[in-house]
């Protein structure tokens, strides 16, 4: 039971993950100097938390 709970994390994260990307470089392509520090700050308050959980 858990490795489905692990495989449905992962593909969550991925998911987020592709999403988060596509948003930056959308932000950065249309030129949207103040979304983009937006932007990659939310990329990066998401991509925290998995990475502080793998420390502990």
């Amino acid at each position: 039971m858990q490795y489905k709970l692990n495989l449905l994390m992962r593909i969550f994260a991925l998911t987020l993950y592709i999403a988060f990307s596509l948003a930056v470089l959308y932000v950065v392509k249309q030129n949207y100097s103040k979304c983009v520090l937006y932007a990659i700050l939310f990329h990066a308050a998401v991509n925290f938390m998995p990475a502080l959980y793998q420390q502990a």
